[in-house]
């Protein structure tokens, strides 16, 4: 009964402890599952935040490289958690055709690679970091997948900043997720431009957690459940007690849940020992001793358990603030004006300072115009730290510190954990560490692109330290954004400086050109003058040596005669082309619009210079084109006067053989045409070296030319601007002894109405007084018997000159010296024209004629012809006279024909 008992009692004890035992394995099996799920789940979090470091890494540079991309991501790398990471950009239809066709690509159904399908938005991979290989899916369109192109089209739509997950199964069926978070444009406040994206392991996830915390428990699978599911463990009862526990966990995932399993390994079986207890000797001091050692054994693995949770929440806590500190000074720096980067840095190096517990942090920047020269430009000490910035500027770091030069040069990190670290070349540099309380340094060059602009460092004073990899990387991270701030900063500073002397630079062209424009105001009104001026004598030379070749004379007196007449023309005709290029140059010369016969403009034109080319024994030919069309309209006067230089010129330079003018049409439509005229002698011909010469202002060919043949070099430069004021061109070709072929053309318009072309603008020119009735009386009057003219001159020759002029066609001529008097003759006597200077004396011919003119003044004949007689030859002075009631304008010095036909208009 006893041995029954005892049998009973220790079966029955060793099935309590065996039932008791497999239930506290349960729970630390359990336990342990969540733990590595939690853990697991921390990661989740912290690759989430991974991500959008990386998206506010992109958002706050202007453009990320390849090499960047991969040098910030290979920091993000979690083993076989994180197997890739990548840029997606968004690539629109008609983007894509600007691109190469290949540069975007997918997997066709055998998994071979194709040019990417028409789609209305392709989303390829622009970088890529994938266990080393960097290029591998660069370009493929993640569109092409159905499952991405769902989840992307609907954070599209939406157009908010959001992160969502796709499912994605692999080729060995396994379960991994992809997360994406949108990129923006703009510094993070423009339109969507793209994706960040990481691809999540969860198995490498749960196995990588199981391996940090246990070799006790092992992960089996993890498969989608369709609703969340509870926690559960089972084993099969079994009188071996080595068999392993299995354990189901819930894994929870934004909106998926999981299922978990487990099993426990020899290892948990080493720590929770199930022993059956094998006899029952001793059962109630064994039993107690054996519950005691087992309770132990549990509470001792649930403390280290329980300390490993800790210590691995505490690193995940640690790498949480890191992210956050490196994403808040990322997003502090984002959108600085130029005056607050300084106190942003100064800022920044305290939070990082304090971060990582140093003494102090600091930047070194060159200088602008120095390659070698460096300053301590910010700087941030813990309490009781000596700054140093006041002491540290205009440092030659070549010459001075030529060891530490050479490593920030070579773009490498200087670690120096403790001063007796340094080489023994580094004798400078122990110096001036130690004369700083140095103990420790760690520095990193900041450098953008090919640019070294200077270095970022921590010290240590107190003590030394060992600098981690954790301080590497949060300055490399801190100093790239640095680096891009300053390089904006500098940008931004260079623009302003740029549009302050553009803006200088424009008052001072402002100016210039004022200073310009009143310049040749006054050189006009200059010339003006001085033409006036010149021509009042000019008149009287001129016009006196015409009347005395008018008169007997001896031969010799006759040639010493036509020698001042011809040097007076010459003189005229000179100051004629110096008035035409002024008014050129001061963009007052005006063409006119006029209709004109074309055959005789060039017909009356030919005459003369037919004349001189016949006198030199020369054969001179005029040949229109059948095409070229009678009736234009434009400036006959101009056209004129281009044609004449071109002709006299060749004749001028031909001593024998032919001159000829040859007019062509180029092109015609139904308003303008094109007309080409060329001229062509065989004269002394053109070096090609000199060509460049002929159109400028004031230069020949060859000086030797003023000599032989006279000339200014003004007339070819003048009619290349007449030219171009008619939107045409100019153009000669030549050979040196066999002649030369002058070319121009110029554009005119067509005649509005189909009439008679007129034959002078002198006609398009006359008064509402040219077919008045008190016409028809003149020209009774003129049939019958003398004229009776008022003179208005104030110059005695001129006076003389017109006079002369006048009774030698039987014109009787009353002369007054100024506008008052000669008011003072219309209001007393009746004339038949009057001849009226503009500048005079007491009252000019302006004045005068704007009375005349007014009905309500006591002048007898209101309606009288008034012809300006005046040395004021410019176009602008003859529409000055018009507007002011006069008839018409003859300029001096004058002659008598043009004065003739001028008064037979009019009488």
């Amino acid at each position: 009964m006893i041995a029954v008992v005892g049998l009973c009692l220790t079966g029955f004890a060793t099935w309590k402890v065996y039932q008791r035992s497999n239930h506290l394995n349960s729970v630390s099996v359990s336990t342990l599952s969540t733990s590595i799920a939690t853990a697991a789940q921390f990661e989740v979090r912290e690759i989430r935040n991974k991500l959008r470091n990386l998206v506010r890494f992109y958002e706050s540079s202007e453009a990320v490289t390849a090499e960047e991309f991969s040098h910030y991501s290979d920091l993000l790398m979690n083993g076989a958690a994180t197997p890739s990471w990548k840029l997606v950009s968004l690539v629109s239809s008609a983007e894509r055709i600007e691109m190469h066709p290949a540069a975007i690509w997918e997997f066709d159904r055998s998994g071979d690679r194709i040019v990417a399908l028409e789609r209305d938005l392709h989303l390829p991979v622009v970088h890529w970091t994938a266990n080393g290989e960097t290029r591998e899916m660069l370009g493929y369109d993640i569109a092409s997948e159905p499952d991405f192109e769902r989840q992307l089209a609907t954070a599209l739509e939406f157009g908010i900043e959001t992160e969502f997950l796709v499912r994605k199964h692999g080729a060995d069926d396994t379960l991994g997720y992809y997360l994406f978070h949108p990129l923006r444009s703009g510094f993070g406040s423009g339109p969507i431009v793209g994706f960040a994206a990481v691809r999540v392991d969860l198995e490498a996830l749960l196995i990588q957690a199981q391996e940090a915390f246990s070799d006790s428990i092992r992960f089996i699978g993890i498969k989608e459940h369709p609703s969340p599911v509870q926690s559960s463990s089972r084993q099969d009862f079994s009188l071996n007690p080595y068999k392993p526990l299995y354990v189901q966990q819930p894994f929870p995932l934004v909106d998926s849940s999981f299922q978990l399993s487990w099993a426990t390994t020899s290892g948990f079986d080493r720590i929770y020992p199930m022993r059956v207890i094998a006899s029952v000797a001793g059962p109630g001091a064994f039993l107690t001793i054996a519950l005691a050692w087992v309770s132990a054994l549990i509470l001792r693995r649930r403390r280290v358990l329980s300390d490993l949770v800790e210590k691995r929440t505490a690193e995940l806590a640690e790498r949480l603030e890191f992210e956050h500190l490196i994403s808040e000074l990322s997003t502090d720096f984002v959108g600085l004006k130029s005056r607050e980067v300084d106190h942003a840095v100064v800022d920044a190096l305290r939070v990082i300072g304090e971060f990582s517990g140093v003494d102090r942090a600091y930047v070194f920047l060159f200088r602008d115009d120095s390659n070698s020269r460096i300053d301590n430009t910010h700087e941030w000490c813990g309490q009781g730290i000596s700054p140093q910035i006041d002491s540290i500027q205009d440092v030659d770091l070549d010459r001075e510190m030529p060891w530490f030069s050479k490593k920030v040069r070579a773009r490498e990190v200087v670690n120096l954990p403790s001063m007796l670290e340094l080489p023994n070349e580094a004798l400078a540099e122990r110096r001036i560490f130690e004369s700083q309380d140095i103990r420790s340094l760690i520095v990193l060059p900041m450098a953008n692109r090919d640019r070294l602009i200077g270095f970022l460092g921590f010290d240590s004073v107190r003590a030394p330290r060992e600098w981690g990899k954790e301080e590497e990387i949060l300055l490399r991270l801190v100093g790239q954004t640095f680096t891009n701030t300053f390089e904006r900063k500098w940008a931004e500073e260079t623009l302003i400086q740029t549009n302050k002397r553009l803006k200088e630079t424009t008052v001072l062209a402002e100016t210039m050109a004022k200073q310009a424009r009143e310049a040749t105001e006054a050189k006009s009104a200059f010339l003006a003058n001085m033409s006036h001026e010149i021509r009042t004598p000019m008149n009287g030379v001129i016009g006196m040596t015409g009347l005395l070749l008018n008169t007997k004379l001896t031969e010799e007196q006759r040639h010493f005669a036509e020698i001042a007449s011809s040097s007076g023309e010459a003189l005229l005709h000179l100051i004629d082309e110096i008035l035409d290029l002024s008014k050129i140059e001061a963009g007052k010369l005006d063409l006119e619009k006029v209709d004109f016969d074309l055959h005789r403009l060039i017909r009356n034109c030919g005459a003369p210079l037919k004349l001189q080319a016949e006198q030199k024994g020369l054969e001179f030919a005029c040949d229109i084109d059948a095409d070229v069309p009678d009736r234009l309209c434009g400036d006959p006067g101009r056209l004129r006067q281009v044609l004449v230089n071109f002709v006299g010129n060749a004749v001028k330079f031909t001593s024998k053989g032919t001159v000829s003018i040859q007019v062509s049409l180029q092109s015609s439509d139904s308003d303008r045409c094109c007309l080409r005229f060329d001229v062509v002698d065989s004269g002394i011909g053109i070096a090609k070296a000199k060509v460049g010469l002929l159109f400028e202002k004031f230069r020949q060919v060859d000086t030797s030319t003023t000599r032989r043949f006279g000339g200014t070099g003004l007339g070819l430069a003048i009619s290349k601007q007449l030219v171009e004021l008619m939107d045409g061109e100019v153009g000669v070709s030549s050979q040196l002894g066999e002649g030369s072929r002058f070319w121009f053309s110029v554009q005119l318009d067509r005649p509005a109405s189909k009439g008679p072309a007129i034959k002078t603008a002198q006609s398009d020119s006359a008064s509402v007084l040219s077919r008045s009735s008190t016409g028809a009386q003149r020209l009774s009057k003129r049939t019958s018997g003398p004229y009776k003219v008022l003179l208005a001159e104030d110059s005695k020759v001129n006076q003389m000159v017109v006079v002369a002029l006048l009774n030698k066609s039987g014109i009787g001529v009353e002369v007054v010296e100024n506008g008052k008097q000669a008011l003072e003759a219309l209001r007393k006597g009746r004339y038949d024209l009057v001849l009226l200077d503009i500048q005079m004396p007491e009252m000019d011919g302006l004045t005068v004629t704007k009375i005349v003119r007014d009905p309500d003044s006591d002048i007898l004949q209101h309606d009288i012809p008034i012809i300006a007689v005046t040395a004021h030859a410019m176009q602008s002075n003859r529409t000055q006279c018009l507007a002011a009631g006069m008839n018409d304008f003859v300029s001096k010095p004058i002659k008598l024909q043009p004065l003739l036909d001028a008064i037979d208009r009019w009488l």
